[in-house]
């Protein structure tokens, strides 16, 4: 995939190179530091959503392994209760039992601390494949795949369908308010991008045509699945 991702980008370099008009070698320059940026982001947001992949199947061999210890448990818990309850009816009147049918009562009495001793177990596996299928479901919400290249907007006010194509995206880079209308002004975002405690560093939005973005500082988008 790799590969195949570097072939695309040289061809993509080449066409380019051939096709666009002659540019200042500063406008040039700085189309190449751009793209080397964008390259870069997308690098490090690949790298992230890689981690964040393995992470998620580390937890998930977790959760199974605990599944499964889960139900070999639950066959023994199973069988003893068995035991347990065929004992009990054995051991009733237990005062007014022979010797052997004394001996029988008192197993019932080991079965059932044993089986006290599982339940607690079952209870605590439960509790920790709780547990697992939470951090699972969040690692799983916070994963995106990226579909495109990103791009950089300047302070301003755009429109979905118009200054972009429509669709979810990641959004980030920005230091001031962000906010996100539809097309009968109702406010769908009002957020601070910055580095404060109580700013975001990025969302996550899904755009309708329509919807309007009115930024007071530059901002970055980059469309993901």
């Amino acid at each position: 995939m790799k590969k195949m991702f570097l072939f695309c980008t040289l061809i993509f370099v080449l066409l380019f190179t051939a096709c666009a008009p002659s540019v200042p070698l500063g406008d040039y320059e700085i189309a190449v530091s751009m793209k080397d940026s964008i390259q870069s982001d997308f690098d490090a947001l690949s790298s992230k959503m890689t981690l964040l992949q393995d992470e998620h199947g580390l937890l998930t061999s977790t959760h199974n392994a605990l599944t499964t210890e889960k139900a070999t448990l639950q066959n023994e818990y199973d069988t003893l209760r068995n035991e347990y309850d065929t004992l009990r009816s054995e051991a009733s009147g237990f005062f007014a039992l022979n010797e052997a049918e004394r001996e029988s009562a008192l197993e019932v009495a080991k079965r059932e601390y044993e089986i006290s001793g599982l339940d607690a177990r079952v209870y605590e596996l439960n509790a920790e494949i709780g547990i697992l299928n939470g951090q699972i479901a969040e690692l799983q919400a916070s994963v995106v795949r990226i579909a495109g290249e990103s791009r950089t907007f300047p302070a301003g006010f755009f429109v979905a369908g118009e200054d972009f194509e429509v669709g979810r995206y990641r959004i980030y880079g920005g230091s001031s308010n962000f906010f996100v209308r539809d097309r009968t002004g109702r406010s769908r975002v009002n957020i601070i991008f910055g580095s404060r405690a109580s700013h975001v560093t990025e969302y996550i939005y899904r755009f309708a045509s329509g919807d309007e973005i009115e930024s007071r500082s530059s901002f970055r988008m980059v469309p993901i699945e």
